[in-house]
């Protein structure tokens, strides 16, 4: 495991909300040859790995003494509120059998489509998915946008670096991944406000008033 990151874990016995009530994070271990356990982490040491292990990471969970799991984090959840890390699942993967993951894209570097025409970068994608054996994923993908030196330019999902063991299961390599807009100009502005303007009007002109509900008068049954 290339960054050797280590999280202590042991076996839960009690309820999810008391293992929260101390400070902990409920878990699951799952995946190759293991049954689900269930388990517990430290929060304050899983909220750090996490935002440096990210989901592509590889973790060397411990859990008791002796035994050590290769796991990625593979689903974490909060509260919806909140925010709170509520649960975690950590999931055991075979070394020699490749995975798939969404890596995130890191856009670096400066663009002179920006910086000396005023555009503005439009991202398409915020990760990707790849193939690699779990010791070789990637924890990002960096994409520098120096490359964006005009507004007819963009870069392509086949564009993206690479690392050696690792491919692309994004299928659509034409895909845009980012390009530079370029800014608008006071014409265009001036066009899209009046025909939001003409929309609105339309919409009120459509309105039509909701008939009020009078009473029938309901005369009395003849008398023969």
């Amino acid at each position: 495991m290339a960054k050797n990151i280590q999280l202590q874990a042991k076996d839960r016995t009690e309820k999810a909300t008391v293992v929260r009530s101390r400070g902990a994070v409920p878990a699951v271990l799952y995946g190759h040859g293991l049954k689900p356990q269930s388990l517990e982490v430290d929060l304050k040491t899983f909220l750090k790995i996490l935002q440096s292990a990210g989901s592509t990471s590889l973790i060397s969970l411990q859990v008791g003494d002796d035994t050590d799991h290769p796991v990625l984090i593979r689903d974490v959840q909060t509260h919806p509120i909140r925010g709170h890390v509520m649960h975690a699942d950590f999931y055991q993967v075979r070394m020699d059998v490749e995975i798939t993951a969404a890596v995130p894209l890191k856009f670096i570097g400066e663009s002179a489509a920006i910086k000396d025409m005023g555009g503005t970068l439009l991202r398409n994608m915020d990760e990707i998915e790849v193939r690699a054996l779990p010791q070789n994923l990637p924890h990002d993908i960096e994409i520098d946008i120096k490359l964006l030196t005009d507004f007819d330019q963009a870069i392509h999902v086949k564009d993206l670096p690479l690392s050696e063991g690792v491919s692309l299961a994004h299928n659509l390599p034409e895909d845009v991944v980012a390009l530079v807009q370029a800014p608008r100009t006071q014409e265009e502005v001036e066009d899209d406000l009046s025909a939001e303007v003409k929309e609105d009007v339309k919409a009120v002109e459509g309105v039509e008033d909701k008939p009020q509900e009078t009473e029938e008068a309901v005369s009395e049954p003849e008398k023969k």
